[in-house]
């Protein structure tokens, strides 16, 4: 959903309440990717 493309349940992990608002969604997205990356390097 939105710009970053986020999938519900990871809208529910990172606590997001309106995935179509661009700061937010941008936001979460950043969070997710960074877990990405600490995850796997």
């Amino acid at each position: 959903m939105g710009l970053m493309q986020l999938m519900p349940e990871n809208c529910d992990l990172l606590n997001v309440r309106d995935p179509f608002d661009s700061y937010e969604n941008l936001k979460a997205g950043t969070q997710y990717f960074k877990g990405l990356r600490e995850r796997y390097g």
